[in-house]
């Protein structure tokens, strides 16, 4: 999600501070100002606020969040911020309403989504017998003992290739489920998602189970009540 804020405004800038699935991303706007104790915005979902400092390096404060779920984002800064949420706003609010449901017919919708994320290109490293002879050669130069293991660079084999061990190619798949209706006075948005991405390093990944549930009962022309509801678990 946060990388979707990346280019919607002048002067909001996204940092991926982890490379892990599901890592945290930083969101700065216009800067970054230590009065609120944080350097992130703060995020209103639904008009519940979720606090800068509520979430780690190695989280996104939003990866509970389905963005199928996602009706609209905006942000806010400046005067326009502080005035309506206070000092919580110093750093900016990136406001966030999920789906509602609308008069009509019942709408199912199901996605299904799998990709295949492919390994980083390996960098170029020396193999064993270059590396055992760069340590001679050092150690002729500037003193020192070579490990006995390295004195004859001929005998050793190629030795083990760690990146090749390390990554792979690894899959990602999505399913993402819908329902939404209602009459002239109830209406409901119904959804659930289960998200499994594989890290391209090995013991590395991300799972979600989202569940939301958004319902609108207008019982007079002048009144609305409404609830949102939502369940997510992230491992």
């Amino acid at each position: 999600i946060e990388q979707a804020l990346q280019g919607r405004a002048a002067g909001v800038y996204v940092t991926q501070n982890s490379g892990q699935p599901g890592g945290g991303i930083s969101v700065s706007i216009r800067g970054i100002s230590t009065i609120s104790g944080s350097t992130e915005p703060l995020y209103v979902v639904d008009g519940v606020q979720i606090l800068p400092g509520t979430a780690t390096n190695s989280t996104s404060p939003l990866s509970g969040l389905n963005p199928s779920d996602i009706e609209d984002m905006q942000i806010l800064q400046g005067p326009s911020a502080t005035a309506i949420y206070g000092s919580r706003a110093t750093n900016g609010v990136i406001l966030i309403t999920t789906k509602r449901g609308k008069s009509g017919e019942a709408r199912l919708n199901y996605n299904f989504q799998y990709n295949v994320q492919t390994t980083p290109e390996n960098l170029e490293v020396m193999n064993l017998p270059q590396y055992a002879q760069m340590r001679k050669e050092f150690h002729a130069l500037a003193g020192g003992t070579t490990p006995i293991e390295f004195l004859d660079p001929s005998i050793l084999g190629p030795g083990t290739d760690w990146q090749g061990e390390l990554y792979n190619n690894a899959a990602m798949q999505k399913h993402q489920v819908s329902l939404s209706g209602g009459s002239n006075a109830t209406t409901y948005y119904m959804s659930g998602e289960y998200l499994k991405q594989q890290g391209v390093a090995l013991g590395s990944g991300f799972d979600r189970y989202n569940f939301r549930v958004n319902l609108d009962n207008k019982p007079r022309e002048w009144v609305t009540i409404g609830t949102s509801l939502s369940f997510s678990q992230t491992n």
